[in-house]
């Protein structure tokens, strides 16, 4: 079974969070990041705050996805072997 999009895309997304924030505070860049950006638009709330709390919220939906994972494509080790099948015998080279 292939994931929607890609399994790789998921995970970048969970950790864009960390790069955007780092981006903006650490290398100075002309395009200010997301928290930045709700700092702006709420001022009472630091973009620090703004941070934290979309980095854990990322966390917590990144190991939400794998327990689920883990749940969704449980199999038994006669199942891998089944689904598995033969190994592939390599070609032998011709000299």
């Amino acid at each position: 079974m292939q994931l929607p999009y890609g399994g790789t895309q998921w995970i970048l997304h969970v950790f864009y969070a960390i790069w955007d924030f780092t981006d903006d505070r650490l290398f100075k860049k002309t395009n200010d990041s997301d928290c930045t950006q709700y700092e702006l638009m709420y001022p009472k709330t630091k973009a620090h705050h703004w941070a934290i709390g979309w980095i854990f919220f990322e966390i917590i939906i990144f190991v939400v996805f794998i327990i689920v994972g883990l749940i969704v494509f449980k199999r038994t080790p006669d199942e891998m072997a089944s689904e598995a099948g033969e190994p592939l015998s390599l070609p032998s080279s011709q000299d």
